[in-house]
């Protein structure tokens, strides 16, 4: 589950119409900083390992595809302090300690269900993955809000990954994709997703090379391609 409260040790304002208040209903969203695993065994990894830098300490969370392991993980293209910018490309990279472009913040956001409650989402995203967390992941570089999330910029949620607001529209969500885990980690469909046979996920590439959101293919008949399968890690370097 997530925690339900925000650290107080954020640095920064986060103005709330950043968070996506379009969700009409009484739920309230959760900042979340700690993902402990689902009693299925198929939450977002959580590892007894370490990311990101020193300031932004357990906070953080780091992302790695099973296909580099924890040596690569999520990464800003060339971070730049505290700052960022709409558009600014989303690699992996090596894991390190005093890279910024390594602290992001997840969020759990509800499920796939709430969003379609509220008209966020489609009908065929809720036929497929009603009951499957919808989770947002915020940059925060130095535990600094950006207002920037991993998100792409396309409508129908493939495409190039990169830093966009948080907060406007689904592109920004990653729906937990429980039914192909492999053991903890998980494909992240994007919840502008509008293909349901092979829905588009958060995918891998080299390191250094911007990510993208495809379509989910298998690698055998029964798993998942590892560049699409996502494994978590909390805490420093």
């Amino acid at each position: 589950m997530i925690a339900e409260t925000a650290p107080a040790a954020l640095l920064g304002t986060r103005r709330s119409e950043e968070k996506m208040m379009s969700l009409r209903t009484s739920r309230t969203l959760a900042a979340a900083v700690v993902l402990a695993a689902a009693t299925t065994g198929t939450a977002l990894a959580v590892t007894p390992a370490s990311a990101a830098t020193a300031v932004c300490g357990s906070v953080c969370t780091s992302f790695y595809p099973l296909s580099y392991g924890t040596n690569d993980v999520l990464a800003v293209e060339n971070p730049s302090g505290t700052s960022a910018s709409t558009g600014q490309a989303v690699t992996i990279a090596a894991a390190s300690s005093d890279n910024q472009g390594e602290d992001w913040v997840l969020e759990d956001e509800g499920t796939v269900a709430d969003f379609y409650a509220a008209g966020l989402m489609s009908a065929e995203m809720n036929l497929h993955w009603s009951s499957d967390e919808v989770y947002e992941i915020d940059y925060a570089p130095d535990l600094t809000w950006t207002g920037l999330c991993l998100g792409t910029s396309s409508s129908g949620g493939s495409g190039a990954v990169s830093l966009q607001p948080c907060g406007e529209t689904a592109a920004t969500l990653w729906v937990a994709d429980t039914a192909d885990a492999s053991g903890r980690a998980l494909p992240l469909i994007n919840g502008n997703n509008d293909n349901f046979a092979y829905p588009y996920s958060l995918t891998a590439s080299s390191p250094g090379a911007q990510l993208s959101s495809s379509e989910l293919v298998p690698s055998s008949t029964t798993t998942v391609n590892p560049d699409q399968e996502w494994g978590t890690i909390y805490g420093e370097l």
